[in-house]
């Protein structure tokens, strides 16, 4: 089975996150019972953040793996990297665009502040029957809904201290997805580790997410099996500066790939920034986002890769332009 690396580093200012030792759920109740053992609620606010967080970035990436167009896409992208030294620069350079344009696709939001405020996530007693509790969350005109349950350690004795499990569906526009997730204690170390799993119903395709964090950054380790390809990524949300920037780090085949993206807003433009090295190929692509007078998104390119130079507007050619 081929094996897919990926770091995610993720930088963007207006993060807040409340420091830990390991992962705190429920400070008051740490002190409340007098150990260092984190509980959880149905009702904790970092619960419902951090599931909202995990459910986003899976049904991201189901959502782009069944999509017949995006999976052709995506299909392509692996095959042209497997063959990049035998292709031209500029097919080279097509097959490295559109994996950074997949993934911005999916972390993009994130770039414009913390979780916490992109999400902006809303908890309530469930609406489905089935389910105790339920948590909504708006991006760009569309409403998740999460409805699960929680089983505390203190209602299953075959959990341990500060142990939980939880299971439920997301559902949104005409989807729906199985959710399971948790907290258990790490063999390694010792300490509770949060993690969800996203599951679609009819592929089995599935998105692990195991979330950490501590007072300066939030951290996620994302094991997935999609189109009968495992992947292994990590997402860090760091407080850093004004303008986002996003790394992207692939070991594949043998072959380094790494991609480091930044977002700027300059009046009504916004600029993001594309450094990447394949192997030893280095090179940069600037795309500015503009709407023009017909509400109609435009978007520029700069691209360039050693000797090889190239600058046109989306849909236009060089010779039309």
């Amino acid at each position: 089975m081929k094996k897919l690396s990926l770091l995610l580093l993720v930088l963007f200012a207006t993060i807040s996150l409340a420091a830990c030792d390991g992962v705190n759920l429920d400070g008051d109740k740490d002190k409340e019972n007098n150990d260092n053992t984190p509980t959880v609620t149905e009702n904790d606010p970092e619960l419902t953040t951090d599931l909202a967080s995990a459910t986003f970035i899976s049904q991201g990436l189901l959502s782009s793996s069944t999509n017949s167009t995006v999976t052709y896409q995506r299909d392509t992208h692996v095959m042209k990297l497997s063959t990049a030294q035998n292709m031209t620069t500029e097919a080279s350079i097509e097959s490295r665009m559109e994996q950074m344009m997949t993934y911005l696709d999916i972390i993009e939001v994130f770039l414009d502040g913390s979780p916490e405020e992109v999400l902006n996530v809303e908890h309530e007693e469930s609406t489905k029957e089935g389910y105790s509790s339920q948590i909504s969350y708006q991006i760009e005109g569309v409403t998740y809904n999460v409805y699960y349950n929680v089983v505390n350690s203190d209602e299953d004795n075959t959990l341990e201290e500060g142990e939980f499990t939880l299971e439920g569906i997301l559902e949104y526009s005409d989807l729906s997805f199985n959710v399971n997730g948790g907290a258990e204690t790490s063999a390694t170390d010792g300490e509770i580790e949060l993690w969800y799993e996203t599951v679609d119903p009819v592929t089995d395709d599935y998105v692990r997410v195991e979330v950490y964090k501590d007072a300066f950054e939030q951290y996620f380790e994302i094991d997935s099996y999609m189109n009968g390809l495992d992947s292994y990524s990590e997402i860090r949300m760091e407080k850093d500066g004004l303008d986002g920037a996003v790394e992207i780090y692939i070991d594949e085949n043998d072959m380094d790939y790494t991609y480091e993206i930044t977002k700027e807003v300059d009046g009504n433009s916004t600029i993001f920034y594309f450094e990447y090295s394949v192997g030893d190929v280095y090179g940069s692509i600037e795309m500015t986002v503009t709407i023009d007078s017909e509400g109609n998104e435009v978007r520029h390119f700069i691209i360039e890769e050693g000797d090889y130079y190239r600058e046109y507007t989306e849909g236009i050619s060089d010779d039309d332009a």
